[in-house]
């Protein structure tokens, strides 16, 4: 659990408001440490045209993970109006693209007045021998962000967006109240420039210099933004309220950057370019703006295609299945697919009928996908684009009876089971080839993954399962393997539950992943809330509660102390529950103590809220 919340709060600390950039919080929080603790592969890297990944400049920022730092030098030039509103006590005016000199003495704070020239990235900095501290607030007073070692050695530097004409000011200190000496502050404005769609703008890079362009999307759709010449560039995008987007380096010809990403209509968005370490030389940047349109399942969109253009439709599953995309009619169309992210997953020129193409994969319900059509070669011509989402193909396994099958290597197959009863669903297979499998319910939802605890390497599977109601099973071989297997299905009774009396502690153990099934009555209470909790160290437990049907109400894993379940659910008075607890894997073993304890009376309207898990 420990181990859980701290990769949480990595996370958190990673992807909160940029707001906290100029804290030098880099200096306590390694985000090294998040990748050891926690997992090489965890998600918590940028997304983009690669993918999530880890990105290491340590050469060029000094930082482990350097592409954080775009993340974090930039602030957004926003007052916290929740927090208290400070006096700037005799501000000096400091014009922008000025520097003033001053001595800052012991415990001394000195506030400056900056008045913005242009939409842009207000830049204030510190040169000096002293440790310096600056912090920003808004031109009434509210707090922004702070700095400490942002700028060259111990000063301090803070980089933000501002509004033309607004008024920004900054105090002045040492990081101690014994720091004092000489000083000189400078200001720089540099504005946003404008990115117009379908045209590209030239300059030049400087080594170690940021040219921010900004982008105003005109409707919803794609939006390409690259850049081309010789020289190695890189560009970070961010949102409306300047949120990273995504990064890239070499997604484009050659050392040239480029990103993809879905715009909203009306919506500004950041561009931060800069050279590749210490390159400097010439550049072209442009944006492509092509518009978005939805495609939605069962119904067919008809166009024109127009030789050397790109039309960009978005398709979000509203089912778990089998997606087809292809296109109908005489012109050669190519069909490139990218996933929510816009990283690259396949394409398709004349799998359809004649010159058509076709792109078929498999969806989860929710996720969205991004269909790039154009014509082959300088085609151009009418179109149809249709989208259609199949029930996975699956063979129906009766309980009782005994199905044969050869598994060939990296594929899956499906099996339905339709539970005649209510009870334990057992699917297992037999054979000398290692299975795994994994279980869903009769919408796709993911409901558990075995391997081996089966006979030999056999995977089995035990669910509690509904009468009438229809459960998935996907078989394949582990580690690519392939080979012979059998699988069947049968349905036990539920075992009969041990009584579980509120109050009362009762020993339990785990054997292989399977544990035991307890009946709670609340007979001595008028309703309200009950915590059903394990307790123990020798194994990590599952809990899961049901009403008297057999209809699952919550589940958890370790909302309790250390690896143990635990779950606070409210309760009807008379009423009879069902918990049954398990192993987190089929390789747990050990004793546990479950208790459930009456904690509160208070009906709420919804009589199973859970309070803690599910």
């Amino acid at each position: 659990m420990i181990r859980k919340f701290l990769c949480l709060f990595a996370v958190l600390m990673l992807f909160g408001s940029i707001a906290f950039a100029q804290y030098d919080y880099y200096d306590y929080y390694d985000y090294d440490y998040y990748d050891d603790y926690c997992c090489d592969d965890c998600y918590y890297g940028y997304y983009g045209d690669h993918g999530w990944g880890d990105y290491y400049y340590d050469d060029y920022y000094g930082w482990d993970d350097g592409y954080y730092q775009y993340y974090t030098d930039v602030a957004i030039g926003i007052g916290n109006t929740y927090g208290a509103r400070v006096s700037a006590v005799n501000p000096q005016n400091l014009n922008v693209g000025s520097s003033v000199s001053g001595f800052l003495g012991n415990g001394q704070e000195i506030w400056y007045r900056v008045t913005a020239l242009n939409d842009g990235i207000l830049t204030v900095e510190i040169s000096s021998d002293t440790d310096t501290y600056l912090e920003a607030y808004d031109f009434n007073s509210f707090y922004i962000t702070e700095n400490d070692d942002g700028g060259e050695g111990l000063n301090a530097k803070i980089s933000m967006t501002v509004t033309r004409g607004a008024v920004y000011f900054f105090k002045l200190r040492g990081y101690s109240s014994s720091a004092t000496g000489p000083y000189s502050i400078s200001v720089t404005n540099t504005p946003f420039i404008e990115l117009p769609s379908g045209r590209s703008v030239s300059g030049r890079i400087e080594s170690m210099q940021n040219y921010w362009y900004r982008f105003i999307a005109p409707e919803n759709g794609l939006l390409v933004v690259q850049t081309s010449g010789n020289t190695d560039t890189i560009l970070v995008a961010y949102d409306p309220d300047f949120y990273y987007i995504s990064y890239d380096d070499d997604s484009g010809d050659g050392l040239n950057a480029r990103i993809m990403m879905d715009v909203v209509a009306g919506g500004t968005y950041y561009f931060d370019l800069r050279a590749w370490s210490d390159n400097e030389g010439p550049y072209s940047i442009s944006a492509n703006y092509t518009p978005l349109t939805e495609l939605i399942a069962g119904r067919s969109i008809s166009g024109f295609i127009e030789s050397s253009r790109n039309y960009i439709y978005r398709f979000t599953a509203s089912e778990t299945g089998v997606l087809t995309v292809q296109t109908t009619g005489s012109t050669d169309t190519f069909l490139t697919l990218y996933d929510e992210y816009f990283n690259y997953i396949t394409e398709d020129d004349d799998s359809g009928a004649g010159l058509n193409a076709l792109i078929e994969i498999d969806v989860t319900r929710g996720t969205t996908y991004f269909f790039d059509l154009r014509a082959y070669g300088s085609n151009s011509g009418p179109y149809v684009i249709m989208a259609e989402v199949k029930p996975y193909p699956t063979t129906q396994l009766f309980p009782g009876t005994v199905l044969d099958g050869y598994i060939e290597s990296g594929r899956s197959y499906r099996y339905s089971v339709v539970a005649p009863r209510s009870g334990i669903l057992v699917v297992e297979t037999s054979g000398s080839t290692d299975t795994t499998m994994t279980a869903y319910d009769e919408d796709w939802d993911y409901l558990a993954w075995d391997d081996d605890s089966g006979v030999d390497f056999n995977a089995k599977m035990e669910i509690t399962a509904v009468a009438g109601r229809t459960y998935y099973f996907e078989i394949g071989a582990w580690g690519g393997g392939e080979g012979w297997y059998s699988i069947t299905a049968r349905v036990d009774p539920f075992p009969t539950p041990i009584p579980l009396p509120l109050g009362t502690a009762v020993g339990g153990y785990i054997n292989n992943g399977v544990g035991q099934w307890y009946s709670i009555r609340t007979s001595n209470i008028p309703g309200g809330t009950i915590v059903i909790e394990t307790t123990g160290n020798d194994v990590d437990t599952f809990m899961e509660v049901y009403d008297a049907s057999y209809n699952l109400l919550a589940s958890d894993d370790d909302s309790g102390e250390g690896l143990n379940a635990m779950i606070q659910l409210h309760v009807q008075a008379n009423t009879t529950y069902i918990v049954r607890i398990r192993g987190y894997s089929t390789w747990a073993n050990g004793p546990y103590r479950i208790f459930a304890n009456y904690v509160a009376f208070g009906m709420a309207d919804n009589p199973y809220i859970i309070i803690a898990g599910y």
